[in-house]
Protein backbone atom coordinates (compact mmCIF):
# COMPACT_ATOMS: atom_id res chain seq x y z
CA UNK A 1 0.00 0.00 0.00
CA UNK A 2 1.35 3.40 -0.98
CA UNK A 3 2.32 5.76 1.81
CA UNK A 4 -0.02 8.73 2.01
CA UNK A 5 1.52 12.14 2.39
CA UNK A 6 -0.17 15.29 3.59
CA UNK A 7 -0.09 18.18 1.17
CA UNK A 8 0.31 21.60 2.76
CA UNK A 9 -2.89 23.65 2.85
CA UNK A 10 -1.12 26.47 0.98
CA UNK A 11 -0.17 24.06 -1.83
CA UNK A 12 -3.76 22.84 -2.14
CA UNK A 13 -5.03 26.44 -2.16
CA UNK A 14 -2.58 27.34 -4.95
CA UNK A 15 -3.65 24.30 -6.99
CA UNK A 16 -7.33 25.23 -6.60
CA UNK A 17 -6.56 28.81 -7.71
CA UNK A 18 -4.78 27.53 -10.82
CA UNK A 19 -7.54 25.06 -11.66
CA UNK A 20 -10.27 27.67 -11.19
CA UNK A 21 -8.38 30.23 -13.26
CA UNK A 22 -7.78 27.69 -16.04
CA UNK A 23 -4.20 28.94 -16.45
CA UNK A 24 -0.72 28.22 -15.19
CA UNK A 25 2.68 29.73 -16.01
CA UNK A 26 2.47 28.23 -19.52
CA UNK A 27 -0.92 29.80 -20.28
CA UNK A 28 -4.37 28.25 -20.68
CA UNK A 29 -4.71 24.71 -19.37
CA UNK A 30 -7.05 23.84 -22.23
CA UNK A 31 -6.78 25.19 -25.77
CA UNK A 32 -9.80 26.42 -27.71
CA UNK A 33 -9.37 23.38 -29.97
CA UNK A 34 -9.51 21.06 -26.96
CA UNK A 35 -12.66 22.70 -25.63
CA UNK A 36 -14.40 22.10 -28.98
CA UNK A 37 -13.68 18.33 -28.93
CA UNK A 38 -16.28 15.69 -28.13
CA UNK A 39 -16.24 14.29 -24.59
CA UNK A 40 -14.48 11.11 -25.78
CA UNK A 41 -11.83 13.03 -27.68
CA UNK A 42 -11.21 15.34 -24.70
CA UNK A 43 -10.55 12.26 -22.58
CA UNK A 44 -8.20 10.85 -25.24
CA UNK A 45 -6.25 14.10 -25.48
CA UNK A 46 -6.06 14.47 -21.68
CA UNK A 47 -4.50 11.02 -21.35
CA UNK A 48 -2.12 11.45 -24.28
CA UNK A 49 -0.87 14.83 -23.03
CA UNK A 50 -0.39 13.42 -19.53
CA UNK A 51 1.50 10.46 -21.04
CA UNK A 52 3.78 12.80 -22.99
CA UNK A 53 4.52 14.73 -19.79
CA UNK A 54 5.42 11.50 -17.99
CA UNK A 55 7.69 10.09 -20.70
CA UNK A 56 9.54 13.41 -20.82
CA UNK A 57 9.79 13.59 -17.01
CA UNK A 58 11.04 10.01 -16.79
CA UNK A 59 13.30 10.43 -19.85
CA UNK A 60 11.72 7.47 -21.64
CA UNK A 61 12.90 7.38 -25.25
CA UNK A 62 11.63 5.84 -28.48
CA UNK A 63 7.95 5.78 -27.54
CA UNK A 64 5.85 5.13 -30.64
CA UNK A 65 2.36 5.03 -29.10
CA UNK A 66 0.32 4.75 -25.94
CA UNK A 67 -2.07 1.97 -25.04
CA UNK A 68 -4.39 1.72 -22.10
CA UNK A 69 -6.02 -0.82 -19.85
CA UNK A 70 -8.48 0.51 -17.30
CA UNK A 71 -8.63 -2.87 -15.59
CA UNK A 72 -5.00 -2.43 -14.40
CA UNK A 73 -5.02 -3.14 -10.69
CA UNK A 74 -1.89 -1.04 -10.08
CA UNK A 75 -3.69 2.14 -11.20
CA UNK A 76 -1.41 2.57 -14.22
CA UNK A 77 -4.01 2.66 -17.00
CA UNK A 78 -1.71 4.25 -19.57
CA UNK A 79 1.30 2.45 -21.03
CA UNK A 80 4.10 3.74 -23.23
CA UNK A 81 5.05 1.38 -26.05
CA UNK A 82 8.62 1.74 -27.29
CA UNK A 83 9.95 0.94 -30.79
CA UNK A 84 11.27 -2.43 -29.62
CA UNK A 85 7.88 -3.39 -28.15
CA UNK A 86 8.84 -2.73 -24.53
CA UNK A 87 5.78 -1.77 -22.48
CA UNK A 88 6.24 0.79 -19.70
CA UNK A 89 3.32 1.40 -17.31
CA UNK A 90 2.94 5.10 -16.46
CA UNK A 91 2.12 5.75 -12.81
CA UNK A 92 -0.16 8.78 -12.56
CA UNK A 93 -0.38 8.67 -8.77
CA UNK A 94 3.37 8.82 -8.33
CA UNK A 95 4.04 11.81 -10.60
CA UNK A 96 0.83 13.82 -10.97
CA UNK A 97 0.01 15.96 -7.95
CA UNK A 98 -0.22 19.55 -6.73
CA UNK A 99 3.24 20.22 -8.18
CA UNK A 100 1.97 19.46 -11.71
CA UNK A 101 -1.26 21.49 -11.95
CA UNK A 102 -1.55 21.24 -15.76
CA UNK A 103 -1.46 17.43 -15.76
CA UNK A 104 -3.63 17.35 -12.64
CA UNK A 105 -6.21 19.42 -14.57
CA UNK A 106 -6.08 16.96 -17.49
CA UNK A 107 -6.69 13.98 -15.22
CA UNK A 108 -9.39 15.85 -13.30
CA UNK A 109 -11.20 16.59 -16.56
CA UNK A 110 -10.93 12.93 -17.60
CA UNK A 111 -12.34 11.84 -14.24
CA UNK A 112 -15.21 14.35 -14.60
CA UNK A 113 -15.97 12.98 -18.07
CA UNK A 114 -16.22 9.46 -16.65
CA UNK A 115 -18.78 10.76 -14.14
CA UNK A 116 -20.68 12.18 -17.14
CA UNK A 117 -20.98 8.74 -18.71
CA UNK A 118 -17.84 8.34 -20.81
CA UNK A 119 -16.82 4.69 -20.85
CA UNK A 120 -13.00 4.67 -20.56
CA UNK A 121 -12.56 1.25 -22.18
CA UNK A 122 -14.36 2.40 -25.30
CA UNK A 123 -11.70 5.04 -25.92
CA UNK A 124 -8.59 2.85 -25.54
CA UNK A 125 -8.68 2.21 -29.28
CA UNK A 126 -8.64 5.96 -29.95
CA UNK A 127 -5.67 6.48 -27.62
CA UNK A 128 -3.75 3.76 -29.48
CA UNK A 129 -4.67 5.25 -32.88
CA UNK A 130 -4.15 8.95 -32.10
CA UNK A 131 -1.10 8.88 -29.84
CA UNK A 132 1.51 8.30 -32.58
CA UNK A 133 0.61 11.65 -34.20
CA UNK A 134 0.90 13.50 -30.86
CA UNK A 135 4.24 11.81 -30.12
CA UNK A 136 5.56 12.66 -33.57
CA UNK A 137 4.54 16.30 -33.12
CA UNK A 138 6.48 16.42 -29.84
CA UNK A 139 9.65 15.22 -31.59
CA UNK A 140 9.56 18.07 -34.11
Amino acid sequence: MAKKTRIKDETVANLVKILLSGKDEDGSLFTDEHLKLSKENKFVEDFILTGIFLIEKLNIKNVVRFECDFMDRNNCPLRAIQEDGTVIPLDFDKYIDAETPRQYAYLSEAQKLVSEGIKPNSICKKIKEKSPAYLQKEKT
